[in-house]
């Protein structure tokens, strides 16, 4: 016969131990993460010709010395960032996309649900994602009625500027740019990172009242990274070498004029 003897001081012991355990157990769980309120931010857009307000119609004259008048201007933007001083980044919906069209004032002012923090810069995409761009004809800002869809295969227009100008040697003295093109070789996407005026940081209250003004200069799309003159180039509407020059100069179109 088998015996079982025990040491009862083991058994003294049993609640210390439980509690030990369990301290260990409490001690390793992550610390629940602090929530921070959000508010409302506006995104206002408007549009310039170098120091003037630009409206359509009238005749401006570009960096490269060529008079214009513009007739149609308006692009994709998403993805968009804001980031703190310490470099914080807070994204506000990666997946939406917004379409910014001159001739339509209620597409010029963006409502965004945000973080309450202190805010240094805003960043974004301008265009539309590969992804959107393969899944064909859709709704929304992405609705093909916006004028800013080509087809399936090429996908959607990511910037438009068309007006006349009497250097253009197109019919009418048109000039056209359809500016597109997701595909390795003819990405035409393009970010932009904005400081606030003066270096100024924004700070965004759960009030819910602050508003980014964001300028769009026209006369950088001639000019902001490569000189394309209108009567050397007045049309540009399929992807491709030309196009992604383009790109690279809207890229530059953008600061903040204000941010309060």
């Amino acid at each position: 016969m088998i015996v079982l003897t025990f040491d009862m001081r083991f058994f003294q012991k049993l609640p210390i131990l439980v509690l030990i355990v369990v301290s260990l157990l409490c001690s390793c769980q992550k610390e629940p993460k602090s929530t921070q309120g959000t508010t409302n931010l506006q995104l206002k857009f408007e549009a310039s010709v170098d120091a003037n307000p630009f409206s359509f119609g009238t005749t401006y004259t570009n960096g490269l010395g060529e008079s214009y008048t513009v007739k149609t201007f308006k692009f994709y933007i998403h993805d968009i960032v804001l980031k703190t001083a310490s470099g914080v980044e807070f994204p506000i919906g990666s997946t939406v996309h917004y379409f910014v069209n001159f001739a339509d004032t209620a597409s010029l002012r963006i409502p965004l649900s945000v973080t309450a923090k202190e805010y240094t810069s805003i960043s974004f995409k301008i265009g539309v994602d590969s992804t959107r761009n393969f899944s064909g004809a859709q709704t929304g800002a992405l609705d093909p009625t916006n004028g800013m869809f080509w087809t399936w295969n090429t996908g959607y227009i990511m910037a438009k500027l068309e007006g006349n100008s009497p250097v253009s040697t197109a019919s009418n003295n048109a000039f056209e740019y359809h500016i597109g093109g997701y595909k390795a070789g003819e990405n035409v996407i393009r970010s932009t990172t904005l400081g606030f005026p003066s270096g100024a940081a924004l700070s965004v209250t759960e009030k819910g009242n602050s508003v980014i003004t964001i300028s769009a200069n026209i006369n950088k799309w001639f000019d902001g990274a490569h000189p394309l003159k209108i009567a050397s180039n007045p049309l540009c509407t399929t992807p491709g070498a030309l196009a992604m020059l383009y790109a690279d100069n809207y890229q530059q179109l953008f600061t903040v004029s204000s941010a309060q």
